[in-house]
């Protein structure tokens, strides 16, 4: 292992940064970590669209376009399965939820998500919850522009979709957006194992480590949080069934639905499909729009194209357009 860590193979086809004997490259890779997709983003402007480094026990091929994540995610999907090491590390947040599985069951559960994002369900579970909450962003950023104060985008925009995927999946209201200062304990532990996982990424030693420290313990006592708070709503559902004609959220479409057997989904899978729903919406979501917003506002003649277009479609009766408007 002259150039490359310990238990990985040479990809003499792919180019990359020269790794050190044993660790690969392990100091670069933890010396960035806190900019970490920056410094991805430097490797493939460097060493090509596709570009490689290894870390002890694991070699990271990066890629950088949109065919590539394609070719992945859509057209070769069988051929990338997430294995045991990857399913391991983010196991205590996604459980055997879509995102830490392969085959046959990630057919399964992919087939029950897909009626949440089609027609009626759409327009009725998704729609409904963006359009409830965008109203109080609304208010608050309104409310912002008259008093001078100065905003978080990115902070109102996780606990907007924080919000929103709540209300989606289990049709409850945690008001985040309304109540800053008291952020419920189910997000913070969202957050936690967001930041655990991105960590054990870059440290392979971490179920060594975690035994022994701060984050082993708080790994717990999240997962508890996450558990209870998740079983605490499926149970209450049991309990109390809505009244309705059809599904008003993603937890009670998931309730009716079967699994391959054609069995009722039991509390657990209903738990890690849902948990799943809720931590990537949130994320990609909030992320998303942040993004959007650092983009419009340093591009002032997209921001005016945009101000043009919703002044032609937006008027103060009705500051929402609806899905069938947009």
């Amino acid at each position: 292992y002259p150039n490359r860590a310990i238990g990985t193979s040479a990809r003499l086809d792919l180019k990359g940064p020269k790794g050190l004997p044993i660790i690969g490259n392990l100091i670069s890779t933890s010396n960035n970590a806190e900019r970490f997709n920056d410094h991805l983003f430097e490797l493939s402007q460097k060493y090509g669209e596709i570009c490689t480094y290894t870390l002890p026990g694991m070699r990271v091929v990066v890629i950088s376009t949109p065919k590539q994540v394609e070719h992945v995610l859509k057209d070769n999907f069988q051929n990338y399965l997430k294995g045991s090491y990857s399913k391991r590390m983010i196991r205590e947040l996604f459980g055997d939820g879509i995102f830490n599985v392969d085959g046959e069951s990630w057919k399964i559960q992919r087939k029950l998500l897909i009626p949440v994002f089609q027609g009626k369900n759409f327009r009725k579970i998704i729609c409904r919850g963006f359009e409830e909450h965008t109203k109080i962003v609304l208010a608050i950023l309104s409310k912002a522009a008259e008093t001078g104060e100065t905003i978080d985008l990115q902070s109102l925009f996780f606990r907007f979709t924080f919000d929103v995927f709540i209300k989606i999946c289990f049709n409850k209201n945690f008001n985040t957006l309304t109540n800053p200062e008291n952020v419920a304990s189910f997000a913070v532990a969202l957050d936690h194992f967001q930041s655990v996982i991105m960590e054990r990424a870059l440290n392979q030693l971490w179920p060594i480590l975690e035994m022994f420290s701060e984050t082993g313990r708080n790994n717990r006592k999240y997962r508890k949080i996450l558990d209870d708070c998740a079983y605490s709503m499926i149970r209450e559902r049991l309990q109390e069934p809505l009244k309705t004609e059809s599904p008003t959220d993603v937890l009670q479409l998931f309730m009716d639905a079967t699994n391959a057997n054609e069995e009722s989904l039991n509390n657990k899978e209903l738990r890690d499909i849902i948990l799943n729903v809720v931590a990537a919406g949130r994320d990609t979501t909030a992320i998303a729009m942040s993004w959007m917003m650092y983009r419009i506002m340093t591009n002032p003649s997209v921001e005016e194209n945009l101000l043009k277009e919703f002044d032609s479609r937006v008027t103060p009766e009705n500051p929402i357009s609806d899905y069938d408007n947009i």
